[in-house]
């Protein structure tokens, strides 16, 4: 969706979407403490992140079970947003 609406590499479109750019970016806007996770700035950002996430999140998942992991997951989420 970022390629749709101006590019992946475009600051203006990330912040549109959802980035937190700065301070005063996301003040009394909640939805950005979520979305921001799920942008990614390019092409080799995205495949960087799910290589990861697969090699990563398939570890922990074995180790902590699907709804743990969904727990961690969205608390790091939410920590970053902070």
């Amino acid at each position: 969706m970022e390629w749709l609406f101006g590019g992946a590499n475009s600051v203006h479109t990330l912040v549109r979407m959802g980035a937190m750019l700065g301070e005063g970016t996301g003040r009394a806007e909640l939805c950005r403490l979520l979305s921001h996770s799920f942008l990614h700035a390019g092409t080799m950002h995205l495949v960087g992140n799910a290589l990861i996430l697969w090699l990563l999140g398939s570890f922990l998942e074995r180790l902590l079970g699907s709804s743990r992991l969904l727990r961690l997951w969205t608390l790091s989420v939410l920590g970053g947003g902070l």
